[in-house]
């Protein structure tokens, strides 16, 4: 991934775009950019993978925590660090790019370039395609320069089928889909970007037999094979949570607290205040893997988790992964815990959080004063 501000600029970047383009039948209220293309109404289903299956060693699912649950799946390649890369990128369906941007990572071979593509396929879907490599001729002759950003209101024409571009050698492809005609069950959905109110189960847009041919890629054995992102409910610790006070960046106002998105019986927890304030970064494992947050509320009092991390996958060879086997994960992680977190619950809008690095669960007591105070909606 890029840099921490690059990323939110494009969290940023890509919600305009839905804002501007994701709305066929509102789209002349807000739209000074006339778009005459003829886009399906509603749900299609696409007739070719995002990326070409032959090159892609595996599918990891959306969800994430990092801080907020990922709304991207992604695809590895087979051959990471292979420079040029000869894995094409597809358009899965008719339509447009709308939106692109371009920047440099630094690799061993110097900065190459990524970039980000938008491209939306109805009335009601659009995918984010981030990490790209080098756009295919056709696509490239139609870009203007290209920045940082990817509201550039563009309208390339694509067909299914087309190879738009390469994978990019240094990393995995982000893959997010968008259906702006489903909304997913956060408590207030109205504080996120389209990029996770939309967020869409790629797989279930396609007909087999390729969507077979996806599942079988998906790293994730449980369902729903593509993860999950909205966990919130009212009145229990799961979902998201801000934070009150003061923070450096805009990532430090977040708690995660949900399930791990390749290993989804496993409790994560993502403090955004620590990972990018205190320095301390990760999205831990709890020990034992209980009390399950959705069963946390005010009336549970202080709550302790012992907190580690883990790998999720492991690769045997440079072209494969698979999923770890965590059967015996709390027996072999005791001894490189990394803490303890206080939480609990003062009301059902209202959670109170700290962490006592390097401290077992014996060892605390009560919180002190450098507890932190979350809430479900942001001031």
């Amino acid at each position: 991934m890029g840099n921490l501000a690059v990323r939110f600029y494009y969290i940023v970047s890509i919600g305009l775009v839905i804002l501007f383009f994701g709305c066929g039948e509102n789209k002349m209220d807000v739209d000074p950019y006339f778009d005459d293309y003829p886009y399906p109404e509603g749900k299609i289903y696409f007739t070719y993978p995002p990326v070409g299956l032959e090159g892609t060693s595996m599918f990891a699912p959306r969800g994430g925590v990092d801080v907020i649950p990922k709304p991207h799946g992604g695809a590895m390649p087979k051959h990471f660090g292979l420079y040029p890369t000869t894995t094409p990128i597809y358009a899965m369906a008719d339509g447009q790019i709308i939106g692109a941007g371009k920047y440099y990572t630094d690799t061993p071979l110097g900065p190459l370039a990524e970039h980000i593509l938008v491209i939306k396929y109805s009335t009601t879907l659009s995918v984010r395609y981030g990490h790209v490599g080098e756009l295919s001729e056709k696509i490239s002759a139609q870009m203007p320069p290209l920045n940082e950003r990817s509201d550039n209101f563009l309208t390339i024409p694509i067909s299914a089928g087309d190879t738009i571009a390469w994978t990019f050698s240094y990393s995995a492809l982000d893959i997010l889909l968008m259906d702006n005609s489903q909304e997913l069950n956060y408590l207030y959905p109205e504080v996120l970007g389209p990029e996770n109110r939309y967020s869409a189960d790629l797989t279930e847009y396609y007909r087999e037999p390729l969507r077979s041919a996806i599942l079988d890629l998906c790293i994730r054995e449980e369902e729903p094979r593509w993860g999950k992102v909205d966990y919130d409910v009212a009145g229990k610790m799961i979902g998201i949570w801000y934070y009150t006070g003061d923070y450096e960046d805009v990532h430090a106002q977040h708690l995660g607290i949900a399930y791990k998105s390749m290993h989804p019986s496993r409790i994560a927890l993502c403090d955004g205040y620590a990972n990018y304030d205190l320095g301390v970064s990760g999205t831990y494992a709890v020990l034992g893997n209980e009390p399950k947050p959705e069963t946390i509320g005010p009336e549970s009092g202080i709550i302790k988790y012992e907190v580690f991390f883990f790998a999720d996958w492991l690769q045997p060879t440079d072209s494969t992964f698979v999923l770890r086997d965590i059967s015996d994960l709390d027996d072999n992680s005791e001894s490189h815990t990394r803490g303890t977190y206080l939480l609990q619950m003062l009301d059902e809008e209202t959670l109170k959080i700290e962490p006592f690095y390097d401290l077992k669960p014996v060892e605390v007591d009560d919180f002190t004063s450098d507890a932190r105070i979350y809430t479900r909606k942001p001031l």
